[in-house]
């Protein structure tokens, strides 16, 4: 919690210090904030969501064990907690999906909660437990270690453009990107259409098309946990999806589903 708080204080700070021109913000600056936001977007759906929650991919054998390990470490810039944590309370989403037991459900607990509150408040341990990533050592030993990569991120963001360079091209856009995927929790779950008939309230939210990178069409995704692709029609844009696409036309990647 107090981390979470922290991030936003420090963004707030940032925010207030560039708006009135106490700090000397250039156009880089907020270029590094945009380029760091929907980067790190891309390893929240690819890393956190399809991979290590669904499994909806599959590197090859040659480089998986290392892709996956770089995979983490890359998820865990975006200072949403270990893989294995994310992966446990997603598979609780999911598990129990708008019911008790769903840590971040606008339907049986509002939408602060939702978005926000069931990180601030009394946090229950996930009931569901990820076995395939608790086998593998180096992924527990990063889970107690999920810190330490935002932290180097935020270094080199001091290093790279100074003060500014910390304060609105890490710290805004970290938060910026928290909130963005607060939103699959809370606004998809109130927000749009129903193609399918879940047992949730999911929605495929298109009003988030322009934050989410693909995981915007949210009741495909409650219809078909185990499918890459979110974005069933043409006009669905599904931006995680197509990288994707192109590291297993490269050869990257083993399958997709």
């Amino acid at each position: 919690m107090w981390g979470f708080a922290l991030l936003h204080i420090i963004a707030l700070a940032g925010l207030v210090l560039a708006v009135t021109g106490a700090l000397d913000v250039t156009a880089g600056d907020w270029l590094l904030a945009g380029t760091l936001f929907y980067g790190r977007a891309f390893f929240v759906a690819i890393g956190y969501h399809r991979y290590f929650a669904h499994r909806t991919f599959e590197f090859q054998l040659w480089c998986r064990r290392a892709a996956r390990f770089l995979l983490a470490v890359a998820s865990n810039t975006a200072n949403q907690g270990g893989v294995i944590w994310w992966t446990e309370t997603h598979m609780d989403h999911h598990r129990f999906s708008d019911q008790e037991g769903d840590h971040h459900s606008p339907v049986t607990s509002g939408f602060w909660w939702s978005h926000v509150g069931w990180l601030v408040g009394t946090q229950k341990e996930p009931v569901s437990k990820a076995i395939h990533l608790r086998r593998a050592p180096e992924l527990v030993w990063l889970e107690r270690l999920h810190w330490l990569p935002g932290l180097l991120l935020a270094a080199v963001c001091l290093w790279y453009g100074g003060l500014s360079g910390l304060l609105v091209g890490y710290f805004v856009s970290s938060v910026a990107l928290l909130h963005a995927t607060f939103t699959i929790n809370s606004v998809a779950h109130l927000i749009g259409p129903q193609r399918y008939q879940t047992g949730d309230q999911s929605r495929n939210c298109w009003v988030l098309l322009p934050i989410a990178v693909g995981e915007q069409w949210h009741n495909n995704h409650h219809n078909r946990q185990a499918r890459t692709r979110q974005g069933e029609r043409w006009w669905e844009i599904d931006l995680a999806y197509y990288l994707l696409w192109g590291l297993e036309k490269v050869g990257l990647l083993s399958r997709l589903n």
